[in-house]
């Protein structure tokens, strides 16, 4: 009787531990905090962009429609952020655009460009890249020389649990969304302006960082 009292109590002691522990591991709680703190460091990214450019002159209404001509632009992309532990960052890209069929100026191009930004994480480990500058040049095609800048909308995403790997888009615009939340305004030094609306992809793997994990 005393063995089985034992067992019983045993039993109910195990399942006591597993009813604490459970529940965590269903809701798919991750050590977020530990995910801010190890963010830090230099990562290596690729992506692609796809771009509606608007003809000089011209833009987007605001329900996001063109008020005039408008071409496609898609591109791959390749270069380093360096995130700083203070929710601050810079970074260095190339892109080699690719302008597609009926846009008069039709052909490839390649760029190279500096970035500066802002970021924060929220507690469910979403991450929102908040751009403060992009500048750069085109290094070969039709505009080769031409410097240009531009603040594209945020990025966010997701940072893995083990504070890795990093994946970021842009954010879809919301059913009642404006002109201003999703169109960005690229400018050539000492030229015209194009109004755009691009979706953007990246990966991001960590190479280095700051401090020991």
């Amino acid at each position: 009787m005393k063995t089985r009292i034992r067992l019983t109590l045993a039993i109910i002691l195990a399942l006591a531990s597993l009813t604490a522990v459970v529940p965590k591991a269903l809701a798919g709680e991750h050590d977020w905090e530990g995910a801010r703190q190890r963010v830090q460091g230099t990562w290596f990214g690729t992506g692609t962009n796809g771009c509606l450019v608007a003809a000089p002159g011209t833009g987007f209404s605001d329900t996001l429609i063109p008020t005039g001509g408008v071409s496609f632009q898609s591109s791959s992309v390749q270069g380093t952020l360096n995130i700083k532990a203070d929710g601050t960052g810079t970074g260095e890209f190339t892109e080699f655009p690719l302008t597609h069929p009926p846009a008069a100026g039709v052909g490839a191009s390649s760029t190279k460009y500096s970035v500066s930004y802002t970021y924060t994480i929220a507690d469910d480990g979403t991450l929102t890249v908040t751009f403060l500058s992009v500048a750069g040049q085109v290094l070969t095609g039709p505009s080769a020389g031409a410097s240009f800048n531009l603040v594209p909308p945020p990025l966010t995403g997701r940072i893995s649990q083990d504070g890795k790997t990093m994946l970021l888009s842009t954010e879809a615009p919301t059913a009642n969304a404006t002109a201003s939340s999703a169109v960005e305004t690229l400018q050539i030094v000492g030229g015209p302006s194009f109004q755009r609306i691009c979706s953007r992809m990246r990966v991001f793997a960590r190479v280095h960082a700051d401090r020991e994990d």
